[in-house]
């Protein structure tokens, strides 16, 4: 064997050795990826049910300050005193109510921007 065929036989080797190196890096990456995907997609139903029970909660609410406006109307209604102090309460309660209503609002359109942004992840990993 002349030196020239032992020095091409000791590059094909250490091109050999890199490539398995660069293959298991690339393995690894993959993995990573892959166990990042997962994790993104449960972050994703996650924030999907965060979102469903928030609005869950939130109409909740909303019916409770309805039921509980309602209530207080007809007791008080008989009495034209008591009347305008139930008014005065109830224009605080909706107040109130459209304040937390819009901050609820806002609170879920955070988590839908999250949802979105996570499937705009999740999509830009796969490909």
């Amino acid at each position: 064997m002349d030196s020239a065929s032992i020095i091409q036989a000791s590059v094909d080797l250490q091109q050999e050795r890199l490539n398995q190196y660069l293959q298991e890096e690339l393995d690894k990456l993959k993995a990573a990826h892959h166990d990042l995907e997962i994790r993104y997609q449960a972050d994703v139903v996650s924030v999907k049910q965060q979102i469903d029970s928030l609005q869950q909660e939130l109409q909740k609410q909303v019916d409770s300050l309805q039921q509980e406006l309602q209530k207080q109307m007809k007791t008080h209604g008989d009495r034209v005193s008591q009347d305008q102090a139930v008014k005065r309460s109830s224009v605080a309660v909706v107040v109130k109510n459209n304040s937390f209503l819009k901050s609820m609002a806002e609170e879920i359109d955070k988590h839908q921007q999250n949802v979105t942004q996570a499937g705009q992840i999740v999509e830009s990993l796969q490909q």
